[in-house]
């Protein structure tokens, strides 16, 4: 009777709890410490790892990503590291379970205390949005070096003279001197790029990794610097990218091309550089007056200055004021051309020197005496009669 009675017993408090459970809309699995929510649900905390020396600290930035663009995060520790000490960035000791802030990001420490026979450390923790559900523990994984890294790398890395809207490429070379396996990570870069998947990378000792750079394609001209920044633990190592964009040629001439008056003709020379080892097309033209006359389509060859003539057609006296664009593929260059108008030039009476006019005595003398201008600027005129 009372083995019954013992077992109706918890039966019924069983029964309780799990209706109490129903009623407040709690489960047994949100009473648990770690809940992995379904996919798509929720952030996911990102695994990521690190390398230190023993003794040493490193900071490490706790992450999560979620489907829902701009959210923030509350981060906890879930279990924390076995042989080192995890601290806030002003070296506050933190403990397992300790909600570490809410933010896009978290930075904070690991120090690797001198433990023997160890290479590495794990420490877990959990993302959740406010009042959400934590996502599963994701690792951070920490290699201990027991001696100082060491690293060669270069300390910049030049692309040379490239062509407008052209890609370079150059390799990073990373050396790992030591005796022991080390992660490295990049910087993010915004006119030079690198694989996705090349942002942290694992070196094994006494080995090498290639890291291919590229050069964004850019419509700049002249150089373009940005610097890499690769870090081992503590160690950051400065890389300077430089790249200098050249345009594919060189008007050589002063910003106003000024005509000359020689030979009865007003003439000019543009002198335009080919910057490029290869030979280039050029396209040239003017809006508006057709008194203006050149060759509208010259090939240069590489590395060479060429000299294109311009004339002013004779008939046209007037002074010249006007833009010339000198085109290859997509780049545009352009220069201003002047020119003075021709002197004034007047023919009187046809360039003959008398006029003859029949007169009787008394009579009023009315003649024409024909004037002409045939130069480019206005003059003024004054009649002198003289007796004759």
């Amino acid at each position: 009777m009372n083995l019954v009675l013992k077992n109706f017993r918890f039966f019924q408090t069983k029964f309780i709890y799990s209706y109490l459970c129903l009623l407040t809309g709690f489960s047994l699995s949100e009473l648990s410490a770690d809940v992995k929510l379904p996919k798509g649900l929720g952030p996911v905390a990102l695994d990521s790892s690190y390398s230190v020396v023993k003794g040493a600290s490193i900071e490490i930035t706790l992450a999560a990503t979620s489907q829902q663009s701009g959210q923030v995060f509350e981060y906890s520790i879930f279990e924390k590291p076995k042989y080192g000490k995890l601290l806030t960035i002003d070296n506050k000791t933190i403990t397992q379970g300790e909600v570490l802030g809410t933010g896009k990001i978290i930075r904070l420490r690991y120090f690797a205390e001198f433990v023997e026979n160890i290479d590495e450390d794990i420490f877990t923790y959990r993302a959740r949005t406010q009042g959400g559900k934590y996502s599963s523990p994701s690792k951070v994984k920490v290699l201990i070096a027991k001696e100082p890294i060491k690293i060669s790398i270069q300390d910049e890395i030049n692309f040379g003279d490239l062509q407008i809207g052209f890609k370079g490429s150059k390799d990073l070379i990373v050396i790992n001197q030591s005796k022991e396996d080390i992660d490295i990570s990049l910087s993010e870069l915004k006119k030079y790029s690198y694989l996705k998947n090349a942002s942290r990378l694992n070196v094994p000792a006494k080995g090498r990794i290639v890291i291919p750079l590229h050069l964004n394609q850019s419509n700049t001209i002249g150089p373009i610097g940005e610097e890499l920044i690769v870090q081992v633990g503590e160690i950051q190592r400065k890389v300077k990218l430089m790249a200098n964009i050249t345009p594919p040629f060189s008007i050589v001439t002063s910003p106003v091309l000024k005509f000359k008056f020689v030979d009865g003709q007003r003439t000019a020379k543009l002198n335009i550089k080919n910057n490029y080892n290869e030979d280039i097309s050029l396209n040239i033209s003017h809006e508006g007056s057709s008194f203006l006359y050149y060759e509208s389509n010259v090939n240069i060859e590489q590395k060479s200055n060429f000299e294109l003539p311009l004339y002013i057609k004779k008939d046209y006296q007037g002074d010249v004021k006007l833009v010339i664009n000198i085109r290859h593929d997509k780049f545009t260059s352009a220069i201003d051309l002047e020119a003075e108008a021709l002197p004034a030039n007047v023919e009187i009476n046809n360039s003959t020197k008398s006029i003859k006019i029949v007169a009787k005595v008394g009579d009023v003398i009315n003649t024409n005496i024909p004037l002409k201008n045939t130069g480019g600027r206005e003059v003024d005129l004054k009649i002198v009669t003289s007796k004759g």
